[in-house]
């Protein structure tokens, strides 16, 4: 089995103002939690909890069928969910996750005193990725399980 793609049409429009957005179906109103995989809950809790500042919320385990029915797994999953603030991050436990590299997906987190948490970041052994674009910083962590995060100045 594999995931299979709809199609279907957003169609995106500026109005005299260049702010205004309509579109042809309703916008999605909340984010309510993103996912990401760790191999183990100690690294979870130094990424999640240590660096990021986030709560636990609650942890429980995935059954098997639950997981191949969703996911497309063979095995269940121990899960996290860290409070984020606005949003969850539900963290999900799986030891023999391939760490996968050349890929877009990733996590972006506002944070106070850039250089410092930088610091903070690169001395628990996350690799600091910089691209400067022309006109700002783009910076990006990976983890040692190749989880991405773009960071951003709180503004």
């Amino acid at each position: 089995s594999g995931c299979q793609i709809s199609d279907f049409r957003l169609r995106v429009t500026s109005k005299d103002t260049g702010s205004k957005r309509s579109h042809d179906r309703p916008r999605t109103t909340n984010t309510l939690h993103a996912a990401i995989t760790f191999s183990t809950e100690e690294y979870a809790q130094r990424i999640m909890g240590e660096l990021f500042g986030f709560g636990v919320i609650k942890g429980f385990d995935v059954g098997t069928e639950l997981c191949q029915t969703l996911f497309d797994f063979d095995r269940g999953a121990r899960l996290i969910q860290y409070d984020a603030g606005d949003a969850a991050i539900e963290v999900f436990i799986d030891p023999d996750r391939p760490t996968p590299r050349g890929r877009f997906d990733h996590l972006c987190f506002e944070v106070d005193e850039m250089d410092a948490f930088l610091d903070r970041a690169a001395s628990m052994g996350l690799e600091v990725r910089r691209f400067f674009t022309g006109t700002k910083d783009v910076v990006f962590l990976c983890d040692e399980d190749a989880n991405l995060y773009e960071i951003k100045p709180k503004t």
